[in-house]
């Protein structure tokens, strides 16, 4: 029995041994923190900040741990790590490191187990280690089981509990991208009875395949509007595919409405293409008459003065530039003008004149001979079925 005893004795003293670095007391407190800490709430000792030890097994283990709460992540999407590494409530700071050893996140002072941080994730894809820390006292680093104890030089007695934690970055996910261009398509004014036509390209800018499901009138657009093709297309990534639409008024209102597009787009699965147009009656088609133009119109001999006795003859070159050919008249008057600023009519003669269509016809009068001197003011008249006047003049002076 005495031996059992002194067995019993021996290892008692040796647990007592081993577990003096694993014991935690709010003394501790007093000892170790309240130096620097007086001001804590309670004003006395607390077991609050401080890594759980031995002592306290009722919080369950002891191992600081850092979980992230996805498996892999988006270029840039928020991680959130969560921390946990004690029992405790209050006065606790977790810190969030990234693959630099930069810190890129802290929860607020106070915080209580477990405590989770926020931060986004790298631009670029790949594996990065990041690290979540508890940050205490040096005390802490040989009282309880962690990965890897820093201490902060900015700061004596202190440093972080850091264990690491994986962040995988995946690439981006490729996605299509619906783009229309343009996005509207105004038919302005279009006759009743006749059809005006006009496309649009339905544009992939994403990464993935754009498969169009439909290409449908949106509710309230007039069936004059109609559109090609009506059976689903797929666009490849930077490809685009032509979308006609027809516009077929069927009286003279203002019709408008849109295109709805639907797509696997995730952003957007609808997209509008809008249009508009109006009816008009259309003219009635011109009627074709006979034009005949004046080319040319003198009188020869065309010198400047004429001598009593001598002649005088008016030509004429004509021109049709229409499409319908015909006769028309052509009359030439005379008018003498004399010293005594008196007019006297002293010549006139008519000819009928056949011109073809886009032809050119020449015309001579008849010759006339001066007997008193002055100016003589030449006028040429083409009546034609155009209702403008084609009207030419030409003058000549008589002499003594």
């Amino acid at each position: 029995m005495r031996k059992n005893m002194l067995l019993r004795a021996a290892v008692g003293i040796a647990a007592m041994l081993l577990s003096t670095t694993a014991l935690a007391y709010s003394s501790f407190y007093d000892t170790n923190c309240s130096g620097c800490h007086a001001t804590w709430p309670t004003g006395t000792s607390t077991c609050n900040g401080c890594h759980k030890h031995g002592t306290h097994d009722s919080g369950g283990s002891i191992n600081l741990t850092a979980t992230a709460n996805k498996a892999s992540y988006q270029p840039g999407e928020t991680v959130s790590v969560t921390i946990n590494g004690g029992y405790r409530t209050g006065w606790v700071r977790g810190v969030l490191f990234d693959q630099s050893g930069a810190e890129i996140a802290r929860s607020p002072s106070g915080s209580s187990f477990p405590i989770t941080i926020s931060a986004p994730a790298p631009t670029t894809s790949g594996t990065y280690t990041w690290q979540g820390a508890w940050y205490g006292n040096k005390y802490d680093a040989g009282g309880a089981i962690f990965g890897n104890w820093t201490a902060d030089t900015k700061n004596t007695n202190h440093g972080w509990e850091k264990i690491a934690v994986t962040v995988v970055v995946a690439g981006p996910i490729a996605q299509p991208k619906i783009a229309l261009q343009p996005s509207s398509l105004p038919f302005g004014t279009v006759n009743v009875g006749s059809t005006a036509t006009q496309t649009a390209a339905v544009q992939n800018t994403g990464t993935a395949d754009l498969v169009v499901s439909s290409v449908a009138r949106c509710n309230g657009t007039s069936t004059e509007f109609t559109a090609s093709p009506a059976t689903s297309f797929t666009v490849a990534p930077g490809g685009s595919q032509t979308v006609t639409i027809n516009y077929a008024p069927i009286d003279t209102t203002t019709d408008s409405g849109c295109f709805q597009i639907a797509s696997n787009d995730p952003a957007l699965a609808v997209a509008q293409l809008a249009v508009s147009g109006t009816g008009a009656n259309p003219l009635p088609p011109p009627v074709a008459v006979l034009d005949v133009d004046i080319g040319r119109f003198s009188v020869a001999p065309r010198r400047a003065d004429l001598s009593r006795g001598g002649t005088a003859t008016p030509k004429a070159s004509l021109v049709n530039p229409g499409t319908v050919g015909g006769s028309v008249t052509v009359q030439v008057d005379g008018v003498l003008t004399d010293g005594a600023g008196t007019t006297t009519p002293v010549y006139t003669a008519t000819q009928t004149v056949t011109v073809a269509a886009g032809a050119t016809a020449k015309v001579v009068f008849p010759t006339w001979t001066p007997t008193l001197p002055g100016t003589i003011t030449w006028t040429i008249v083409v009546s034609d079925q155009d209702p403008d006047q084609d009207t030419a003049t030409a003058t000549t002076r008589v002499v003594p």
